[in-house]
C-alpha cells in the first residue's frame, strides 16, 4: 500500500415522540410532536504512514465463525488477516480495530477478546477482558493515535460465536504500522559516505 486512510465514525441518532395530553380527536388542535437528535463524532482519520496516527496496514475482510466455535487471529505474523491485496498483514503497531456482525443470525452474538495465550489486550484495561456484541447492535471498535505495540507475546484476537445453533459471519478491520511505535524510521540528520 503506498497511500490510503481510514475515517472510523461513532454516531447516535435519538428520537422521542410525545404524545399530547388527553384524547386525540379529529379536528383537535393538540399535536403529537417528535423531537430527533443527532450525536455523531468522526475520529480523526488515520492516513498512511507510520508515525503517530498513521497506518500502512489495512486488513478488513469477513470471517464465518460457526455456532459454538470461537477463531484466534494472530495480528502479529498477519497470516490470519491478510491485506486487500491477499498479502501477508502483520503489525507491530495496532492503531484500529473494529468488529461487527454483519448477518442477522445468533441473537446471541459474538465475544471479543480473551485469546488463552499471547492476548493483544488493545484497549482493554486486563488480560482477559471481554466484550460482546450482537446482530443489529452497535460494533465493537477501539483506537488511539499512539496505538497498542503488537509482538509475538501481545498478538491474538480471539472472537467467539455464542450462538449454539447459527454461524455467524463478522467483519473483522485492523489497521496500524509495521514499525514499532516510538521508532523513527530511516537515517535523521546522520551524513551519509559512499
Amino acid at each position: 500500500m503506498s497511500d490510503g486512510s481510514v475515517r472510523p465514525s461513532a454516531g447516535t441518532v435519538v428520537r422521542g415522540v410525545y404524545l399530547n395530553q388527553g384524547a386525540v380527536t379529529p379536528g383537535s388542535p393538540l399535536k403529537t410532536f417528535t423531537i430527533p437528535d443527532t450525536d455523531a463524532a468522526e475520529i480523526n482519520p488515520i492516513a498512511f504512514g507510520t508515525g503517530s496516527g498513521r497506518m500502512d496496514r489495512i486488513t478488513i475482510s469477513d470471517r464465518p465463525i460457526a455456532a459454538g466455535a470461537s477463531v484466534t487471529y494472530d495480528l502479529f505474523t498477519g497470516s490470519d488477516l491478510l491485506d486487500q491485496a491477499g498479502g501477508t498483514c502483520a503489525f507491530r503497531t495496532l492503531r484500529f480495530w473494529k468488529v461487527t456482525i454483519i448477518t442477522a443470525a445468533g441473537t446471541s452474538g459474538v465475544r471479543v477478546g480473551g485469546a488463552a495465550s499471547n492476548e493483544q489486550l488493545g484497549w482493554f484495561v486486563a488480560a482477559g477482558d471481554k466484550q460482546d456484541i450482537f446482530p443489529g447492535g452497535p460494533p465493537f471498535q477501539q483506537g488511539s493515535p499512539a496505538g497498542k505495540a503488537v509482538s509475538s507475546t501481545t498478538a491474538n484476537l480471539k472472537i467467539e460465536n455464542l450462538s449454539t445453533t447459527a454461524q455467524i459471519v463478522v467483519r473483522v478491520i485492523a489497521t496500524g504500522s509495521i514499525q514499532e511505535a516510538g521508532y523513527a524510521t530511516g537515517m535523521i540528520g546522520g551524513p551519509t559516505y559512499p
